[in-house]
């Protein structure tokens, strides 16, 4: 019975998978919308992200995360994918750190003052995330959020903001912002940590 229903949950999957090809398809040729390919907005999205003193911000938020007993990102979506790769990313460098990516994750667990959540969504208003998040403010965790600007409910909750202000860009009702600059952000920010432990030992 296991069997059939995770077969029927595979078809189901490739069904909703078709599906959503179909749609794009069909949205692109009656719309005729391009999208940007243009060197130069990838290249200024990083201009902004440098002026905006990322560096030093990275650093802050690496020096919560060098006394933290346990990382936690949290994101959904393309965001829960870039968490994902961000515990892969310290693994390999000899930290352990855990990701949800499930909205619908259980909630009984106990984080303590030591644990930190880095949060990452491009609006940051991602009810989902902030929905979770709330529930473990009362257990005084630090939480770092990556956005894509300062001015949303995610970064003003957070005890630290690293935002990479990138040209926000829709197809239809996706929305394509690059996710480059959070992977510049998330990578850098385990860099830096890797780093520090070795300076502080």
């Amino acid at each position: 019975k296991i069997q059939e229903m995770e077969k029927t949950r595979s078809t189901e999957d490739e069904e909703e998978s078709i599906s959503l090809e179909e749609e794009v398809r069909q949205y692109a040729s009656e719309n005729k919308e391009q999208v940007t390919d243009d060197l130069s907005i990838a290249l200024s999205n990083f201009e902004r992200l440098l002026a905006s003193k990322i560096e030093g911000k990275i650093e802050e938020a690496c020096n919560v995360l060098l006394n933290a007993e346990h990382i936690v990102f949290i994101g959904i979506g393309t965001s829960g994918i870039l968490c994902k790769y961000a515990c892969r990313y310290l693994f390999a460098l000899g930290k352990v750190a855990s990701y949800i990516d499930d909205p619908f994750y259980s909630i009984n667990a106990r984080y303590s003052d030591k644990t930190v959540f880095v949060a990452v969504s491009v609006s940051g208003e991602t009810n989902e995330v902030l929905e979770y998040i709330n529930k473990f403010k009362d257990s005084n965790c630090k939480l770092i959020s990556i956005t894509n600007s300062s001015n949303n409910t995610l970064s003003k909750m957070s005890d630290y903001n690293l935002s990479y202000y990138a040209q926000s860009e829709k197809l239809g009702y996706s929305d394509i912002t690059t996710q480059v600059p959070v992977v510049f952000i998330l990578e850098s920010l385990c860099k830096k940590l890797y780093n520090m432990e070795i300076e502080s030992k």
